[in-house]
């Protein structure tokens, strides 16, 4: 997901973060959608099929959404329920055993309170769509909102006359009725999560390609579709970039769907849902584009087990973000100077982040308090998780990186995964113990902070450094290698000799090094590569830049 701009987001704090119910575990979710006449609510039935993970005599659901005309089993026998505390709770005909399965339908009318939106676009013309995440979906149906509880998704839609229809997954049939009117069905062929269950209905021009034997649909308000076709052409080649550095592309189409939604961009599974000002014809969404397009491998084919290690997905699609500027340059030099570019604007990010100074980057919230998901959507999630991964980069080199996030999507596309998932493929393709790593940087709050005092000593340059206490204060050291670069020359910028380089490595409070030779160095430059997550201050000596 991106918010526009990459800015706080317009919407209102949400608490949630319940448990998963161990005891029940959601196969599949069919809903038909009822939208004849948008201006009478939708009509909204949902089949619900559950397996036991142990005894159950109710099925509890999260339901916000509107009044519920029926509950009955799959024989449309009716089913005792209550609404209570923002749940439903059916009482079961008879108690279920572990693993033996049951199916419940839940019928229901009207426009949800959100979720489920209807609004005219930026032409006038009205859309329906969904805009579910974090915990949306239970608007506007029944479900267990919740990512470690995935399940197959099939969503049939009854549209009016000129409307078009979309949903994850693979078209999987579709009748015009003699009135106009127009059903189409759409199914997926893997299990998501709610939060990436959505659809959007309206007047829309599709734009239609493929690539690698996957279909590619630009669904499109009609006045914007030869922008759109241009700006959505280079998804070809991310799509195949991400393919051929990560695995198999995880699902049965690839479609942006513009609409007026109030994120920037969403990574609905199959289906990215794209802010319709984005729409430009220039280009200028490339960033958000690429962003949604690497969340279908990290986030909808490997899925957070909890909102807590939310990095899992948005630190990784914001790098892999960063990954295809590098990559797709005219040249090597120029890629690494735009990765250099756009880490340190994400390194500013952090630094300016209250967020990530008081909170850790693996969310830690005692078990009796909700989560506020909402807050959850800061620069720990994307940038400080960026970072981590672009660090690991860097300490295991490029061949063990890439190698470490094959295994780790190997092993968990299709499901859900943990921080230490990622640190346990990572170990086995590196041969390194990683533990301290992670621990550092995802466990603690903050980033490093580093002052050097520089004094000149006959033909040598001694540093005596710091690692300042911030106003919150440090438990302990971080640990780190800082790489120092070296200009002599007369000052003023100007180069009179070799760079000098050099690595310090920081493990204590203090320290103090001696650079031999070093005595004409009239700046220095740290970590020059832009390989280090903190903040960098020097007295004694120019700061160098360049």
């Amino acid at each position: 997901m991106l918010f526009l701009a990459l800015a706080a987001p317009q919407v209102s704090a949400q608490m949630d973060g319940h448990p998963r119910r161990p005891d029940q575990d959601i196969l599949s979710y069919g809903v038909s959608v009822d939208l004849s006449d948008p201006e009478d609510g939708p009509g909204i039935t949902t089949v619900v099929e559950v397996r036991a993970a142990a005894p159950i005599t109710e099925l509890v659901l999260d339901y916000l959404g509107p009044p519920i005309q029926a509950v009955t089993d799959a024989r449309r026998r009716g089913l005792k329920h209550r609404r209570e505390n923002g749940l439903l709770v059916i009482a079961l005909p008879e108690p279920l055993a572990v693993d033996a399965t049951t199916s419940v339908v839940v019928t229901a009318k009207g426009w949800p309170g959100r979720g489920l939106i209807r609004q005219d676009n930026r032409h006038g013309e009205p859309v329906v769509f969904t805009d579910a995440w974090p915990s949306d979906t239970r608007w506007w149906m029944p479900c267990e909102d919740h990512p470690s509880d995935k399940a197959l998704f099939v969503c049939g839609l009854i549209l009016p006359k000129g409307w078009r229809g979309i949903a994850n997954g693979a078209r999987d049939a579709a009748q015009d009725l003699t009135d106009g009117r127009r059903i189409v069905r759409w199914k997926t062929r893997g299990e998501i999560y709610t939060a990436v269950m959505v659809f959007a209905a309206g007047p829309f021009t599709v734009v239609k390609d493929d690539w690698d034997d996957v279909p590619l649909e630009w669904w499109l308000y009609g006045a914007d579709a030869e922008a759109g076709a241009r700006d959505f052409a280079v998804h070809g080649d991310v799509l195949d970039w991400i393919q051929e550095t990560i695995g198999p592309y995880p699902w049965a189409k690839y479609a942006v769907v513009q609409i007026p939604t109030k994120y920037g961009g969403m990574e609905n599974a199959s289906n990215t849902f794209l802010a319709e000002g984005a729409v430009d014809g220039k280009g200028g969404a490339l960033g958000t584009l690429v962003h949604e397009a690497a969340h279908q491998w990290w986030g909808d084919a490997v899925t957070v087990s909890d909102w807590t290690e939310l990095w899992l997905s948005e630190g990784f699609a914001t790098y892999f973000t960063a990954l295809w500027f590098e990559v797709s340059a005219d040249d090597p030099m120029s890629g690494a100077a735009e990765l250099r570019r756009r880490m340190k604007a994400s390194r500013a990010a952090v630094l300016a982040s209250e967020a990530v100074e008081s909170r850790s980057v693996v969310a830690t919230t005692p078990a009796a308090e909700p989560l506020d998901m909402a807050a959850l959507l800061d620069a720990n999630a994307y940038q400080k998780g960026s970072w981590v991964l672009h660090m690991l980069r860097r300490r295991l080199g490029d061949e063990a990186f890439f190698a470490g996030l094959r295994v780790y999507y190997a092993a968990h596309a299709g499901g859900n995964a943990t921080t230490g998932d990622l640190r346990a493929a990572l170990e086995e393709a590196s041969g390194e113990r990683l533990a301290p790593f992670f621990r550092q940087w995802l466990e603690r709050p903050g980033w490093v902070k580093w002052h050097g005092r520089v004094r000149v000593d006959g033909d040598d340059l001694v540093i005596d450094w710091t690692q300042p206490r911030s106003a919150r204060g440090q438990e302990e050291p971080w640990t780190f290698d800082l790489v120092v670069e070296g200009l002599p020359g007369p000052g003023n910028g100007l180069i009179d000799g070799p760079l000098r380089r050099t690595t310090l490595p920081c493990e204590d409070a203090r320290g103090s090094v001696r650079l031999v030779g070093w005595g004409d160095v009239t700046a220095l430059r740290l970590d020059p590569d832009v390989d280090l997550l903190g903040a960098f201050t020097l007295e004694g000596l120019e700061l160098a830049s360049f």
